[in-house]
């Protein structure tokens, strides 16, 4: 992103045609002769270097209370005719916002050492390893091998210092936050609200409760694998007094659950009180603002459990962020995961997370994917803004964004597929929308599943599951009222009820009392959002030998209330929503005359640019191409 005035901030910044030099390690130059000026550097995609903003403050404090958990410290400068770097140990529960202002510390950005051929950064994290280990930090002992190479030194600002650091040559980067100042302008503002939204109390017991958590959770999903759907149904609805049964089981993974949540509160992140204050402050609908927003959200290290609590406090607040006109040019990808990026590999079995039978082994993704998610977003390289969103049945304790498959996508995503070795380790950012509450919630989201599984059934048709999905997708909404916004799903379970509902809202039900509209629609399953809705789980296939989702599709059409009619002062909130088919052992799950007429129907109804359906993503990449969604990112 570039600084940008209030006036010129309705488009993400992304770097000229010419980048110019290279600013880091394997970043590509289409013209090695021409410098990158100061903020082409400190923004090229391909570095790890954040802006000297607000955002660029907020993930800084982020990774430092990841890095040290059960220290939390953070690199402070001590100015003086010898100035020094020291690591201040921040009080377990506090915000540095607390520590800094009572000692008008300065805080650390990072160290640039000089070298040959230009400049190596070092970030704060680095240089609190540094100190930490010493006591007192030695520039002599940075390791080559932790650095981002730099054509040039960065130009200070009103919110950055480059300072000379002794006689050695190098800088030293700090933040310049004005306490005293009563009139601070936006970009001082942000700062403080930055510093005031980090909680330092990471810690160790909070990644070891989730790993029992989530090995439990794999032990009931072999339980579930071993048997069959008619036996699962019966235990999961009548019970059973087996210890070693899907209900004892069940009962032990939710007295754990309870504990991680415990921990979860106890070791919470963001402040939630200051979080709120940040989104009442005008600056939170600026660029600065809407980045932080993003941080906030997609931060490898801030938990789902975390960002939920926060959209939970925003609905009882009855909150939601006003965009700035004119609005930020962004658009993010929601996509399902089981079957959607990956197959969910429990198709031979009871097949609950999944159908899906294409031959993708475990831990790999779709082939093509990537291609269709990077030529959706505006600038793909710059995965602090342009991270895919994730949507999962799964409750917000197990929703993690480390999961393998989906930091495969996120990182190709980013690096235009070609993974690198060095890139393999650190997770980047991402965020999963839940689906179930609970675990205990989420056993009865398997009984619809399992129920749709037995002979006679209609399938894919699960209402219950696909008005969740959109109930997460109002409280992300809430937060980012600026994107445009595309789903990719899947035909096994809920996601084609999901898109009727999605592809009929619009931008005009943005605003907190409209938002609260919906969701209470939703709650009691009536309303112009489902208006043949009530139907979708009597109908079975063997019965009527038809599709359900035909058959409601066309009374849709013939239906006195019409789709949503969109303007250009009533604008679609999504621009698209795609299916892919769920393949299975003996072909698809559906036909292709059954998913033909349903895509006809779709834009029959919501329009014919606005759904797809796909059978891969080499399809997909193809459809939206003669669609003219791709190349104007």
């Amino acid at each position: 992103f570039c600084h940008a005035s209030a006036a010129t901030s309705a488009a993400l910044c992304r770097p000229p045609a010419s980048m110019g030099a290279t600013s880091c390690k394997g970043c590509r130059s289409s013209n090695d002769e021409q410098e990158l000026t100061t903020e082409q550097l400190l923004l090229h995609p391909g570095t790890v270097i954040p802006p000297p903003d607000g955002a660029g403050l907020l993930e800084q404090l982020l990774n430092l209370r990841a890095a040290f958990p059960d220290e939390s410290i953070a690199p402070i400068l001590q100015k003086g005719q010898q100035p020094k770097i020291v690591c201040k140990q921040v009080t377990k529960g506090s915000t540095l916002q607390d520590c800094l202002r009572a000692e008008k510390a300065v805080l650390v950005s990072g160290f640039m050492k000089r070298v040959s051929n230009g400049w190596d950064y070092y970030s704060s994290v680095e240089v609190a390893f540094l100190a930490k280990a010493g006591q007192s930090f030695d520039s002599t002992l940075l390791e080559t091998s932790r650095a981002i190479r730099m054509s040039r030194l960065p130009d200070a600002n009103d919110l950055w210092k480059v300072s000379p650091w002794n006689s050695t040559g190098d800088f030293v980067l700090s933040w310049n936050i004005e306490w005293a100042n009563a009139k601070q302008n936006e970009g001082q503002r942000l700062l403080q609200l930055a510093l005031s939204l980090v909680v330092f109390n990471a810690s160790t017991k909070f990644v070891k409760l989730q790993a029992a958590l989530e090995g439990a959770m794999q032990q009931l999903e072999e339980t579930f694998a071993k048997s069959s759907p008619p036996s699962l149904v019966r235990e999961l609805t009548e019970g059973s007094d087996a210890t070693d049964g899907i209900m004892k089981q069940t009962a032990m993974l939710t007295k754990s659950e309870k504990g991680l949540i415990q921990e979860e509160k106890n070791t919470m992140p963001v402040h939630g009180l200051n979080f709120e204050k940040f989104l009442r402050d005008p600056a939170v609908s600026s660029m600065v603002g809407f980045r932080m927003r993003l941080i906030v959200v997609g931060h490898p290290s801030v938990p789902t459990f975390e960002v939920m609590r926060l959209f939970k406090n925003m609905q009882e607040s009855q909150l939601a962020v006003a965009g700035r006109l004119p609005l930020i040019k962004h658009r993010t990808v929601l996509s399902d995961i089981d079957d959607t990026v990956h197959p969910a590999h429990d198709a031979a079995t009871i097949a609950v997370s999944g159908q899906d039978t294409t031959p993708v082994v475990h831990g790999e993704i779709y082939p093509a994917i990537e291609r269709v998610h990077r030529a959706l977003v505006q600038y793909p390289e710059d995965n602090r803004a342009c991270y895919p969103v994730f949507l999962s049945a799964r409750p917000a304790t197990l929703a993690q964004k480390s999961k393998p498959e989906l930091q495969r996508l996120a990182k190709k995503i980013a690096t235009d597929g070609q993974l690198r070795q060095a890139e393999g380790n650190k997770d980047r950012f991402c965020f999963i929308l839940p689906g179930a509450h609970y675990i205990g919630s989420l056993l009865d989201s398997a009984v619809s599943i399992l129920k749709q599984n037995l002979p006679g059934m209609q399938k894919g048709m699960i209402p219950a599951l696909g008005k969740t999905k959109v109930k997460r997708v109002l409280q992300y909404v809430r937060l980012f009222p600026e994107p445009t916004y595309v789903f990719i799903g899947d035909d096994g379970q809920g996601d084609f009820e999901a898109a009727r509902i999605l592809l009929s809202l619009s931008r005009n039900q943005l605003r907190a009392s409209e938002l609260a509209q919906l969701e209470a629609q939703l709650a009691m399953s009536k309303g112009r959002l489902e208006s043949v809705s009530d139907a979708v789980g009597k109908v079975r296939s063997l019965v009527s030998e038809k599709d359900g989702y035909v058959q409601l599709l066309r009374q849709q059409l013939k239906s006195p209330q019409p789709a949503t009619r969109f303007s250009a002062d009533n604008q679609p909130l999504f621009d698209f929503v795609a299916i892919k088919a769920v393949k299975t052992k003996s072909g698809y799950l559906f036909s292709q005359s059954t998913r033909q007429q349903r895509e006809t129907l779709m834009k029959q109804i919501y329009g014919a640019r606005r759904f797809f359906y796909f059978s891969d993503y080499d399809e997909l990449w193809n459809k939206l191409k003669a669609a003219n969604w791709l190349g104007n990112r």
